[in-house]
């Protein structure tokens, strides 16, 4: 039982666009990689969230996701239902 919270992540080596024109497409990688690693340790920080969904089609995100707590389920999103 509990609260389960929902990280939705497009992609690690495709997200954070709008940053395009200020840092380069490694550097929005290991932004995201941060951020997506920090949501998720934040929300099973509180003591109401029990576990974790993070929903990608990125097959890297969810690796890494997985990674951060046994109580992170990875969820892969199908590529033809965007959003």
């Amino acid at each position: 039982g509990g609260i389960v919270a929902l990280v939705p992540l497009r992609s690690l080596s495709n997200g954070k666009t709008r940053l395009a024109g200020a840092i380069s497409p490694e550097a929005r990688r290991l932004l995201s990689r941060h951020m997506v690693t920090g949501v998720i340790r934040a929300a099973l920080g509180s003591e109401a969230v029990a576990g974790v969904l993070v929903v990608s089609p990125d097959t890297d995100a969810l690796c890494l996701a997985a990674r951060v707590d046994p109580r992170v389920v990875p969820v892969l999103q199908p590529a033809g239902r965007p959003g």
